[in-house]
């Protein structure tokens, strides 16, 4: 069995969410049915990862994945791969979740037009990776208000490995959207696409509780 959860997160720096109030009540009343549309398009994701990959020749190959056509998974990043980055998503308008907890270079904010978010990734303790459920239902609603401006809108969730922090962000967003049944099924589904193979996920217990938590929530 390989697994694929091998990698702990960095618990990096916390920010204060900032804006409107916000509260999971809201949020999930709110829920639009663009649930349905996102459903249709994570049928096509593995070939559109496949139409969209990018070779790079002498340097190490962008670790991007689309999990569905406007949702896409970036691992690790330097600052010689932005125009890779940006031949990727073919001139959609784009924004980055960077939920690594450390900030882009200036000059790679400035080839990306700012269009990055340094989001929250607020932890209950100093000891825990786990996010609080306030903190992933807020970036649920960010990311799906922002797909919800247009149909070309792309959501870049980045965090260093491309597997932990934004699987688990995935899931849930999944789930908020009413895409899978359960968060721990959009999870596996997030696997797959993002390896491009079958793989059994691994998780920790204090996860498979935020999953469940999840579930309970979106389903009543």
């Amino acid at each position: 069995m390989s697994t694929f959860w091998n990698e702990t997160e960095p618990t990096g720096d916390t920010y204060s969410s900032t804006g409107g109030e916000f509260t999971i009540a809201n949020s999930v009343s709110n829920l639009s049915n663009s649930a349905m549309k996102i459903w249709n398009s994570i049928q096509s994701s593995v070939q559109f990862n496949r139409s969209r990959s990018v070779t790079n020749s002498g340097r190490n190959k962008l670790q991007c994945s689309f999990i569905q056509p406007t949702l896409m998974s970036l691992g690790r990043f330097t600052d010689d791969q932005t125009d890779d980055l940006l031949h990727v998503l073919q001139g959609q308008p784009f924004v980055i979740w960077n939920l690594s907890g450390k900030h882009f270079s200036e000059n790679v904010r400035k080839q990306l037009k700012n269009q990055i978010l340094d989001a929250p990734w607020l932890l209950p303790g100093q000891f825990s990776q786990l996010p609080s459920i306030d903190c992933i239902f807020s970036l649920c609603h960010s990311i799906k208000t922002w797909l919800d401006l247009s149909s070309d809108h792309v959501a870049v969730i980045y965090c260093q490995n491309g597997r932990s922090r934004s699987g688990i962000l995935m899931a849930c967003f999944l789930k908020y959207i009413s895409a899978f049944e359960t968060t721990n099924a959009a999870f596996d589904f997030f696997c797959s696409s993002r390896a491009q193979a079958e793989i059994k996920a691994c998780l920790a217990p204090s996860y498979r509780i935020l999953f469940e938590n999840m579930d309970k929530i979106v389903n009543s």
